[in-house]
């Protein structure tokens, strides 16, 4: 009776002739009784320090999930006037969301169901406290939590609220060592569901690189070692170098052996939207050198796993030259070979290898420049299917009285090759030469009878019938005399 029909200024001053235990009865019963208003009524009043904490409990693991949204809605401390009443609040409020996501006890043997702990998040929402629905959150993935409680819980949301992804975004915007553990469960526990990509990209975009690192080493304990890797490549092809240099210095000694860290460095200079410029990868090898976490090498070596589309060509000389002096020859080569493939796709202008070579020739004080000059004349003359690229490279650096021999040995060289060259590919040689007219004619016809003109007999005759079918009869004249 005392409980139920006393009012509240009236129930305190019955309630304090019982011994504790009893005292604390009637309070919790009374909490549990009445109203929402009067339940707060009895919570707020600090009267009896003793039972507060035990009747909050109560009232968080008994009553209805509405009932309790509504009574944190209501007593927010920052609706209260004076800090005393504001404290009582916040403590309170802290007591009930603990009580209410995990008991007193083990989880086992306390906090409220999972489908409570969902309803009750819905209606703090819907009561605009969304500030107490992610601290419930954060309670309830206290570690160290039941295994397959984020799971439980994301499929309650799934049915309660099925276009938001709770507990994803929860751990995303959170970020704590808590958050990785939940939503590595998410990523390898939750069945298939239209959220998971989303999840991966929200990851990969927005997450703090050390947290994506330490989520895809939960990952590989987990087995999941592909989600991880293509998590590690995309975080490190974010734009934002600063964020990429970051992610790439705590990796780095994470993982096993050298070709992994390749692997890695690759993804890097991939990017987004296309390879990294020449100027990006530049100002990140200059970010990863300075990094403390790293060796001094790592600079060297994203340099040398530099893309080069779209380079303008002494941008990649600038960056050859800001490589160890021991390391260039090898980086040499390899950005040789990736100008001469990127020249053939139309990825690079004819006039960025120009200027490649043309630069290399021009610094001649730089340890390896001349070496990494003939390296990109050699594989432009070494591949049969560059007649599109070597036309115009050796016509305009023929023209430049510094790199007139590189024009010559370029066209000579790669005219010579009747042995996998075709006949096509001599008419597009000479078709550019001609058509263009960059180059003296007399000199074009020189060098059609001194390079094919001295093919094999079969060999010649049919490059002559080309060259003629295509309507240049003088070239085919000098070729087979005749014709």
């Amino acid at each position: 009776m005392i409980a139920t029909k006393r009012p509240v200024e009236g129930l305190f001053a019955d309630a304090s002739g019982f011994g504790t235990k009893d005292r604390t009865y009637i309070l919790a019963v009374a909490a549990l009784e009445r109203d929402v208003d009067q339940a707060a009524a009895i919570l707020l009043s600090g009267r009896d320090q003793d039972a507060d904490e035990v009747v909050a409990g109560t009232f968080a693991r008994q009553r209805l999930t509405s009932d309790i949204a509504q009574l944190i809605g209501s007593i927010r401390p920052y609706d209260w006037q004076t800090e005393e009443d504001q404290k009582n609040a916040t403590s309170l409020i802290e007591t009930i969301l603990s009580e209410f996501a995990r008991g007193t006890h083990e989880f086992a043997d306390g906090g409220r169901q999972t489908f409570d702990i969902a309803l009750v998040y819905v209606h703090l929402i819907g009561a605009g406290c969304d500030a107490e629905a992610d601290k419930l959150l954060t309670k309830v993935f206290v570690e160290p939590w039941r295994a397959g409680l984020a799971v439980e819980l994301d499929e309650e949301f799934d049915h309660y609220v099925p276009g938001n992804d709770v507990v994803g975004d929860w751990a995303g915007k959170r970020l704590s060592p808590s958050a990785v553990q939940v939503m590595a469960e998410l990523l390898t526990t939750a069945r298939p569901s239209r959220r998971r990509q989303a999840r991966i990209d929200d990851i990969v975009d927005n997450w703090r690189p050390k947290s994506a690192v330490k989520l895809c080493d939960e990952l590989e304990k987990r087995g999941q070692a592909r989600d991880a890797a293509m998590i590690r490549e995309r975080v490190v092809s974010r734009p934002d170098l600063g964020q990429v240099a970051e992610a790439v210095a705590v990796w780095w000694g994470r993982l096993p052996g050298a070709r992994s860290r390749e692997l890695l460095l690759d993804a890097a200079v991939q990017g987004r939207g296309g390879p990294r410029s020449v100027v990006e990868i530049r100002s990140l090898a200059e970010r990863l050198e300075n990094d403390e976490l790293l060796p001094k090498a790592a600079g060297d070596k994203l340099r040398k796993h530099a893309l080069v589309d779209g380079c303008a060509g002494d941008d990649l000389t600038e960056l050859l030259f800001s490589i160890a002096a021991k390391q260039r020859p090898d980086a040499a080569e390899k950005f040789a070979r990736r100008m001469a493939v990127a020249a053939k796709d139309r990825q690079v202008k004819t006039r960025s290898v120009v200027c490649y070579i043309r630069s290399l020739r021009q610094a001649r004080s730089q340890k390896g420049s001349q070496t990494a000059a003939n390296l990109m004349i050699n594989e432009l003359v070494g591949d049969a299917r560059m007649a599109r690229v070597v036309a115009p490279v050796g016509a305009v650096l023929l023209r430049d009285e510094a790199t007139e021999k590189d024009g010559r040995s370029i066209l000579q060289r790669y005219l010579n090759r009747h042995n996998a060259i075709s006949d096509k590919d001599v008419v597009s040689v000479f078709r550019f030469l001609a058509v263009m007219g960059m180059l003296d004619a007399e000199f074009v016809q020189g060098l059609a009878g001194a390079t094919v003109g001295r093919w094999p007999a079969t060999r010649r005759r049919e490059a002559a019938f080309a060259l003629r079918d295509a309507g240049m009869l003088d070239l085919a004249r000098e070729v087979l005399p005749r014709l």
